[in-house]
């Protein structure tokens, strides 16, 4: 006679410490990894966080062959002109944009306290796109944990829905199943996605 595996509820489990976990409930864990957001199969020991790369920058080639005369000679004048007023005035743009966009973050934060766990992941999103903003690299650094946060929101809507219906009595009403958010069409998909971003106050 086989022994029957003890069931577990995976938010459950995943509220706990993981030092605190069993040996079942870390077997558990690693059989519904799907379930899990990034930052959680980190902190259970599931995956190995990856230290994000800065971008390098294309030091620019002068393609210019300057010719003698004195038009080439001031026109190779602007340039060094140029170069060196860039020098002084590229570092202090890029610092009044970083404090731009830690200023950004520290709100979005104070609104999202659950956001801080993507602040590496949101750094090299803005690195990777200078032109987006804080939300919009937040977005970006979700990536595929939507899903699982939008799986989590239903269940928990699921489980209120439950705690709420009436006991007894013959009742037969219907309970509306969780969405399968991986059969989605592209504008389900979409409407979902918009909706747990609300939740969250992105």
């Amino acid at each position: 006679m086989t022994e029957e595996m003890p069931s577990f509820d995976i938010d459950e489990v995943l509220s706990k410490e993981p030092t605190s976990i069993s040996p079942e409930e870390k077997s558990y864990l690693g059989s519904n990894i799907s379930q899990m957001t990034s930052y959680e199969r980190t902190r259970f020991g599931f995956d190995t966080p990856t230290t994000p790369t800065s971008p390098t920058a294309s030091t620019p080639t002068n393609t210019t062959s300057p010719t003698a005369g004195e038009d080439d000679l001031a026109d190779e004048d602007k340039q060094k002109i140029g170069k060196l007023v860039s020098s002084y005035t590229e570092p202090l743009a890029q610092a009044n944009k970083q404090l731009k966009q830690e200023n950004e973050m520290l709100s979005l934060f104070q609104d999202n306290p659950d956001a801080k766990i993507y602040r590496d992941k949101i750094k090299e999103q803005l690195a990777l796109h200078p032109t987006i903003g804080v939300k919009q690299a937040l977005t970006l650094a979700m990536g595929d944990d939507l899903l699982v946060l939008g799986a989590r929101k239903e269940r928990e809507a699921q489980r209120k829905a439950n705690s709420t219906l009436p006991v007894g009595n013959g009742y037969s009403g219907s309970v509306d199943k969780p969405k399968d958010w991986a059969n989605m069409s592209d504008e389900e998909f979409m409407k979902e996605r918009n909706k747990v971003l609300g939740r969250i106050g992105i």
